[in-house]
C-alpha cells in the first residue's frame, strides 16, 4: 500500500482499509510504504510499515494556504527526475517480497512499477497529482508523465468530493474507475476514555 506523504488524510483512510482487510481476510500480509505519516501508521496498525519517500506535494507560502508556484515547481521537477531510480528500486522490493497486489493513494510511479512486473494495481483517492500539477503548470512533459503513470492502474476506487480525473484531452485518466462511499476509521475508544487521556473534564 503506497501512500502519499502530503497530509494525514491518505494515511487515515488507509488505516480504515487495512483494518477492514485484516478483519475479512485471515492469511494476509500487508506492507505499507510511506514517510510523512510513518510514525502515525506504525502506532495505528499491526502490519509492516516501510519508511519510503513517495511524493512531495506542494509548497505553501509562509502563513497562508496559497501555493508557492516557484518553490513547488522546483521540488516537482526534482521529484519527477527521481522516478526511474524509484521505479527500479520498487521493482526489486516488490519482486523480493512476492507482492500480489498494489494499492496506492495516490502515488503515480507505483503504478508504473506494478505494470512493469505484471502486478494488478488499484488507485484509491478523490484526486490525482496530475490534476493538481496540470492546474499549476499546464501540459508539460512532466505533468503528462503523471497521466501516463495513472493510466497503468487496473482500477480506481474514486471517493466522494472528487476532483475531475481527466487528462488534457478530457478522457478519463483511469482505464476503469468506480465510485465508492466515504472511507473512515471506526471509533476505537469511547468519549470518556478520550477525555481522561487528554485531561478534559466532563464539564468542558
Amino acid at each position: 500500500f503506497y501512500l502519499s506523504d502530503y497530509g494525514f488524510g491518505h494515511a487515515s483512510r488507509a488505516i480504515a482499509i487495512v483494518r477492514a482487510l485484516q478483519r475479512s481476510i485471515g492469511d494476509l500480509r500487508i506492507i505499507i510504504k510511506a514517510a510523512g505519516t510513518y510514525d502515525f501508521l506504525r502506532a495505528a496498525l499491526d502490519c509492516e510499515v516501510v519508511y519510503t519517500r513517495n511524493d512531495v506535494g506542494v509548497v505553501l507560502r509562509s502563513g497562508t494556504l496559497a501555493v508557492d508556484r516557484d518553490a513547488t515547481e522546483r521540488i516537482f521537477r526534482q521529484w519527477v527526475a527521481t522516478w526511474p531510480e524509484y521505479i527500479r528500486r520498487e521493482e526489486q522490493f516488490l519482486t523480493q517480497q512476492r507482492v500480489d497486489l498494489i494499492l496506492s493513494d495516490i502515488v503515480p510511479q507505483s503504478f508504473i512499477a506494478a505494470s512493469c512486473l505484471g502486478i494488478p494495481s488499484v488507485a484509491v483517492s478523490n484526486f490525482t497529482w496530475y490534476s493538481i500539477y496540470h492546474h499549476l503548470f499546464g501540459s508539460t512533459a512532466e505533468t503528462e508523465a503523471f497521466a501516463e503513470a495513472y493510466s497503468h492502474a487496473h482500477r480506481a476506487l474514486v471517493l466522494p468530493f472528487q476532483e475531475p480525473m481527466r487528462n488534457a484531452h478530457g478522457e478519463s485518466i483511469f482505464a476503469d474507475a468506480i465510485e465508492v462511499p466515504l472511507v473512515s476509521r471506526e471509533i476505537t475508544e469511547g468519549r470518556v476514555g478520550m477525555r481522561e487521556r487528554y485531561g478534559i473534564s466532563p464539564e468542558d
